[in-house]
């Protein structure tokens, strides 16, 4: 379930609270991003929800177009940059290496790259 469709409300508190925690966000939508955009510019909260996101990976997932490719579901999802927090991991968009790593950095943060490889997902 899309929960910009279903409790757009809760998702725009939630990501806020997270932002507000010092964490960023990366949201993953079905939608595409000047269409988000598009809607922001008449709705407060899909205003407020880009606003606080730093990486949309938008488009629909299309299983057939699943090719492994790093931070996205499939082919057709785009990997678009909306602050600075991560421009410099520019180079994923055009990454084939769908796998899980974890960083740490010296001031004890941390951060999850990748999704796992569609066969560790699906069986079968």
């Amino acid at each position: 379930m899309n929960p910009l469709v279903i409790d757009p409300d809760s998702l725009a508190r939630l990501l806020a609270a997270v932002k507000a925690g010092g964490r960023t966000v990366m949201l993953y939508t079905g939608f595409l991003c000047e269409d988000m955009q598009a809607a922001a510019a008449v709705d407060a909260t899909v205003a407020g929800i880009l606003s606080v996101t730093d990486i949309l990976v938008d488009g629909p997932y299309i299983i057939e177009e699943d090719h492994n490719e790093m931070w996205r579901g499939s082919a057709n999802q785009r990997i678009i940059f909306l602050s600075d927090a991560y421009r410099h991991c520019a180079w994923t968009e055009k990454a084939y290496n769908r796998d899980m790593a974890l960083h740490f950095s010296p001031d004890d943060g941390y951060i999850w790259l990748g999704i796992p490889p569609r066969r560790r997902l699906f069986r079968g």
